[in-house]
């Protein structure tokens, strides 16, 4: 299966998301909408992005989820000591805070979507490559860390 990069497959749902809003608005919630859950969701989003980024580049690892055969270095500081996947957590979050800020309810189904699709399909490529490529530390890893939170 040809995979999309995680990153179009955040803008993708975030699309879908303001798209049903428009088709969909009896779902909308005016409890749910606004700016402030929104922002506070899309900052401690890109913050986390921001973090694992960096953890990568110290190790000096690629970031391509679409090659993760390539990775030299098996990351487990930073937030990758509490989540094994924080870049598709915090894209998650983006697509949460999408849901937040349009209040739809319907952008629950799209959140949920896109994270299954992150799981069953590029999280399960990406931990098959890191089980290949490291072996016994990385089923260690497994063990003392969660996949998600």
């Amino acid at each position: 299966m040809r995979r999309l990069p995680p990153p179009v497959i955040t803008l993708l749902g975030l699309l879908a998301i303001y798209g049903l809003n428009l088709l969909l608005p009896q779902f909308r919630s005016a409890s749910l909408g606004g700016g402030l859950a929104a922002s506070i969701f899309f900052t401690i989003g890109a913050g986390l992005l921001v973090w694992s980024g960096q953890a990568f580049r110290k190790h000096q690892t690629t970031v391509n989820p679409l090659r993760p055969e390539r990775a030299t270095s098996l990351v487990t500081s930073g937030p990758y000591r509490f989540t094994r996947n924080p870049m598709y957590l915090a894209m998650v979050l983006f697509l949460w805070s999408g849901f937040t800020y349009v209040g739809n309810w319907m952008g629950v189904a799209v959140v949920m979507a896109c994270l299954i699709y992150f799981d069953m399909v590029q999280i399960a490529a990406e931990e098959a490559a890191m089980e290949s490529n490291f072996g016994e530390d990385w089923t260690t890893y497994t063990q003392r860390v969660r996949k998600w939170i």
